[in-house]
């Protein structure tokens, strides 16, 4: 099985924005798994809210100076989902970091997606192919919603936030429905747009449609992939995050520390600041498992809150 997932994984590209040709495949192969338990979640479809909903609760990791909204650029054009394998074999304990307060908080509490903050991907006829239209907001909670609308075209959706920054720690609350089809993704995408050279920081990936499987990963200049595995039930709710500082890189899932990479390693970026992407991505290519006839209409990927933090001065 963990050779089939290589050669699979290996037929990928980038994860967001960017179009064009993968870099060249990665030598890389062994891969960190590791189980989470978690408290339960709803498993509907949507998680019940208050009228009112509560920020986040403060948390105990980046120190933040206070932020400004970058300026609206023209929003980044979307391109295919995550690449290769992981190879890494330890999980050295991360150093300890004094995060402050947040320096970005989004709950999704209105009706819309807020585009002061965020960019919406609209690219129907690209690959993935993401569309407005599949984005939402209801009671609180940001639906990502996988289907085939009108003329038949199986289109998702997907966020992009403004704020770019130079290493910090995101955090994102989120869960999945089942359906192959739809591989769920939480990253970091480089400013620049200069992918792979600047690199890719994959949280989460979910590419099989029973979502008891996620891969985090980090893209090298030359685009050989390393990372991790994760076992949990992501059709409940979880909260992954990223520590990205210049001497090492942790991936963490509800409060577990899942991998650190530390530096010199080639896979930690350093050139470009980055921001936040939450997508949903329609595939069939052998990474993202092909649509079957279970498959139901609509699957549906949603983001309970986020949270941005600085790395401390």
């Amino acid at each position: 099985m963990l050779l089939a997932l290589v050669v699979a994984v290996a037929l990928r590209g980038g994860s967001d924005h960017q179009s064009g040709a993968a870099g060249p495949p990665s030598t890389s192969g062994s891969i960190v798994t590791v189980t989470s338990t978690t408290r339960p979640a709803p498993t509907t479809t949507q998680p019940a809210q208050t009228t009112t909903k509560q920020a986040p609760p403060p948390s105990t990791s980046p120190s933040a100076s206070t932020t400004s909204r970058p300026p609206d650029a023209a929003p980044p054009q979307p391109s295919p989902p995550s690449s290769r394998p992981p190879t890494t074999t330890t999980r050295p304990r991360p150093p300890a970091v004094a995060w402050g307060p947040p320096v970005a908080v989004e709950g999704f509490d209105g009706d819309t997606v807020d585009t002061a903050r965020w960019w919406i991907y609209d690219s129907p006829n690209a690959r993935p192919p993401r569309s407005p239209a599949a984005v939402s907001v209801q009671r609180g909670v940001l639906r990502l919603t996988g289907g085939f609308d009108a003329q038949g075209r199986d289109l998702s959706g997907g966020i992009g936030h403004k704020l770019n920054q130079r290493f910090g720690r995101w955090e994102i609350r989120f869960r999945a429905d089942r359906g192959a089809g739809y591989s769920p993704a939480v990253l970091l995408w480089p400013q620049t747009e200069n992918w792979p050279t600047d690199g890719e920081i994959d949280l989460v990936e979910i590419p099989g449609g029973r979502r008891t499987t996620g891969y985090c990963f980090l893209h090298a200049p030359d685009n050989d992939v390393d990372g991790c595995r994760m076992r949990a039930d992501f059709t409940r709710w979880h909260t992954v995050a990223v520590d990205w500082l210049p001497d090492h890189v942790t991936f963490w899932l509800d409060g577990v520390q899942q991998w650190t990479v530390r530096a010199p390693d080639p896979h930690i970026p350093t050139t470009s600041a980055m921001h936040l992407a939450l997508q949903n991505d329609q595939g069939c290519d052998g990474f993202i498992q092909c649509r079957t006839a279970q498959t139901p209409p609509q699957v549906v990927m949603e983001v309970d809150w986020v949270r941005v933090y600085r790395a401390p001065r």
